[in-house]
């Protein structure tokens, strides 16, 4: 089985962008994307804002480890975007954090834009979401580890139903050691799909084929492709012969 990566150094088949889109587009696999626990003595925290009909809520979880409940809270902040709502979920967040003495934290979201900003410093026209930047990026540098990641929304499910749970509330609200029943069945799914992601990098660390001097190995964190992925010797002659002949036809037309 040939991977991607040493098929890259076959000669006569990178000499077009063209021939580099093929190759990198031609055998994607997709990658699991699943909640992901922090390493021992680390809490993690993810959280998430809604808007519905103008208004707009927050919501966010905090797990150990062992991906065990913490706590939870909820709440409506009134009519908001959905960017300011991001923000005001991570605020709070670190509200929470500094309540309780943590230190060490994994905080993580779906919205990309606000790790973008959060991370480059980026501009904003929005008050409001200055405002909450402004909190956020006093607070983070003060505790004695802290990464901030962003995951796609099936990773994020529990902190994604908290937030919409807000818009049933009044007050916030906060529960602490035992979760709310709604969010029960996403934990369990989440324990579960961990469980048996982590059996399967067991059994490929285990069994897994070495491949230009790499491990083969399954991803779970994001819904991204993996390039070096393996191919069938019949999927191998039939891309070198269809590259070839690109590559021939791409040169005769450009000459």
């Amino acid at each position: 089985m040939l991977a991607f990566s040493k098929m890259a150094r076959l000669p006569g088949l990178l000499q077009t962008r063209a021939t580099v889109f093929l190759i990198r587009n031609y055998h994607k696999q997709p990658i699991e994307v699943v909640w992901k626990k922090p390493e021992h003595g680390w809490t993690k925290l993810n959280f998430d804002g809604s808007r519905k009909h103008g208004q707009a809520s927050i919501g966010g979880i905090f797990r150990n480890h062992k991906g065990e409940f913490i706590l939870g809270y909820s709440e409506p902040i009134g009519a908001a975007t959905s960017t300011v709502a991001e923000f005001a979920a991570l605020k709070r967040g670190l509200e929470l954090v500094l309540e309780n003495g943590w230190t060490d934290l994994w905080l993580e979201g779906d919205a990309k834009i606000i790790m973008d900003i959060i991370s480059k410093r980026g501009r904003l026209r929005c008050q409001e979401a200055k405002k909450h930047v402004n909190y956020i990026n006093v607070v983070m540098p003060g505790l004695s580890n802290c990464v901030l990641s962003h995951v796609y929304r099936e990773g994020n499910r529990a902190a994604d139903k908290l937030a919409k749970l807000g818009h049933q509330f009044q007050d916030p609200k906060v529960w602490r050691l035992h979760p709310p029943d709604i969010v029960l069945p996403i934990m369990h799914e989440d324990a579960r799909v961990l469980e048996t992601v982590t059996q399967q990098q067991n059994l490929t660390a285990k069994n897994g084929v070495i491949l230009n001097g790499q491990e083969s190995k399954i991803g779970t964190s994001s819904s991204s492709y993996n390039l070096d992925a393996a191919l069938e010797p019949e999927d191998v002659r039939s891309l070198i012969s269809f590259m070839a002949s690109l590559t021939l036809w791409i040169a005769i037309f450009f000459t």
